[in-house]
């Protein structure tokens, strides 16, 4: 659709067939990205082409950071914000009575021209009140063969899992809290193993991929979920594409994580630079990395590595220190993502403050292979070229020695 992105389901033309032939009185739009604006106005503007009674509701990360500027098309009629099970339900449920809207939690919409954005103020304390989704509304096979260019995942039958919502830690360039809220929420281990059964049995779903901000928050709850798998013989495989935390993990739990179906260790090391590590006060400790790289591998677990490079007032000394000690881990595939400055996110205000963006940026092209910071003692194409450099030099290194594979 555009440079750099990919956009996967119906078309235009498909959607507004679909829009003729189930003639809705709403529709609700997700943008789970800022860079998704794109994608959201293009179904925006085939709903309202096909009638333009039909109300739109845009929720997701793109409507919680940026309300306004979803409003300001003129296909979006009304935005919820963060968590929007609760607002979502009750306003349908007001539109249907014909009742006033006005004072929903968490909801944006306009009147004469002026936008009027609620605050989220509320969020839901018990996750378990939450039904599961609606898998069987959706054809499932048309999702188990979707995988990014270059991704090394293996081609199984997977499904989305969410156990938690927030985390307890305040990065700064993470927007969480606009999404989710603040603090920390999560489920019950018997509510998580339901659905997890749901679609292993009912939809064929093979393995589980977590997209928890922090999986391992409540490391005793975890241990409690992995025991819990393996104890009731689940027979499901699961990865935590976001990164499991360093500190977390040891010995005993890898191989506790490993018999409940964890088959590719996916760990945030952030940084290669132990005091920039304690600047951005990270809980990582660069000492337990070798040990859990060596124990992963003793029990055949691939390890993929994440660093966040680019963040204000970090130097190239300190990029550098980065990326060589990536280059020095047994890691078999490895990540560098540049640090951007996602609206809401601490690092935006600083990159305002400090006047730190490039004149070009723009929030609808973030991607994490470009810069958009500037460096006190490096350029944009410095960085760029250094990521793309190491990440190539690694994955090089891995296969002449055969480490890259396809796992069955």
């Amino acid at each position: 659709v555009r440079e750099g992105f990919i956009r996967y389901g119906l078309s235009a033309a498909d959607i507004k067939k679909k829009i003729h032939e189930f003639k809705p009185d709403v529709v609700g739009v997700g943008g789970m990205h800022s860079n998704r604006v794109y994608e959201v106005q293009d179904v925006l503007e085939a709903v309202k082409a096909v009638s333009g009674g039909i109300i739109t509701v845009v929720g997701g990360g793109y409507a919680s950071m940026h309300p306004e500027h979803c409003l300001s098309s003129p296909n979006c009629d009304y935005v919820v914000l963060g968590e929007g099970e609760y607002t979502a339900r009750d306003l349908l449920r007001r539109i249907d009575q014909k009742k006033d809207i006005s004072d929903l939690d968490g909801f944006g919409y306009k009147i004469k021209g002026k936008f009027r954005i609620n605050p989220k103020t509320v969020n839901i304390p018990n996750l378990d009140e939450i039904p599961f989704p609606a898998y069987h509304l959706l054809k499932m096979k048309d999702y188990f063969n979707i995988r990014m260019p270059g991704s090394r995942y293996e081609m199984r039958n997977y499904s989305l899992f969410c156990g938690s919502r927030g985390c307890p830690h305040k990065c700064s360039y993470c927007a969480k809290a606009l999404i989710v809220g603040e603090g920390y929420r999560k489920r019950s281990i018997s509510n998580m193993i339901e659905e997890i059964t749901l679609l292993k049995n009912d939809f064929k779903v093979e393995e589980i991929r977590f997209v928890d901000y922090h999986t391992m928050a409540d490391v005793k709850h975890w241990k409690a979920f992995c025991r819990a798998l393996v104890d009731q013989k689940i027979g499901i495989r699961f990865i935590d594409p976001h990164g499991f935390a360093v500190n977390a993990l040891n010995g005993e739990l890898i191989e506790l994580m490993h018999e409940a179906g964890c088959d590719h260790l996916y760990i945030s090391i952030e940084s290669g630079d132990q005091e920039f590590l304690s600047r951005l006060s990270k809980r990582v400790d660069l000492g337990k990395v070798e040990g859990i790289i060596r124990k992963s591998h003793e029990l055949d677990m691939p390890v993929t590595g994440y660093f966040i490079i680019g963040l204000p007032g970090q130097t190239w000394k300190e990029i550098a220190a980065t990326v060589e000690y990536a280059k020095s881990l047994d890691l078999d595939d490895v990540d560098f993502f540049i640090a951007n400055p996602f609206p809401g996110t601490d690092i935006y205000g600083e990159c305002e403050e400090k006047r730190l963006m490039y004149p070009d940026f723009d929030f609808q092209r973030i991607r994490y292979s470009l810069n958009n910071i500037k460096g006190p003692d490096y350029t944009r194409e410095m960085i760029e070229s250094v990521r793309r450099d190491a990440w190539f030099e690694i994955m090089t290194r891995n296969m002449r020695k055969g480490k890259i594979r396809i796992r069955r």
